[in-house]
């Protein structure tokens, strides 16, 4: 039906979309492990908050802000940084609805 030519054409281009293919789900992969892995760190992380005793997360509020007390003293900026950090983020946590545009819709 077809010319030898074009069929061998068309199996050569087919191999060469098949590589090209496989090149991409590599490079794919690779990029999604590199995003995944803070990730993937984040979760070791609240595993192991989970795996601590409850008195030892219970006690744990209290030696952070002793901690935060110590650090505040002992660093200049940073200190400060420390102590107004929580409160900024509660802050445009709050605003950030109130901030973004509403979606234009028309009116019927």
């Amino acid at each position: 039906m077809y010319p030898r030519e074009q069929l061998t054409l068309l199996a050569d281009r087919k191999v060469l979309l098949r590589a090209r293919i496989a090149l991409q789900r590599i490079e794919t992969g690779r990029n999604l492990e590199r995003v995944m892995r803070p990730v993937v760190l984040a979760e070791n992380l609240r595993a192991r908050w989970r795996a601590l005793p409850p008195a030892v997360r219970l006690f744990s509020g209290p030696v952070g802000l002793l901690l935060q007390g110590y650090l505040r003293r002992r660093l200049r900026f940073g200190g400060t940084l420390l102590v107004w950090a929580p409160v900024a983020w509660r802050a445009w946590k709050w605003l950030s609805p109130l901030l973004a545009k509403p979606s234009r819709s028309r009116a019927a």
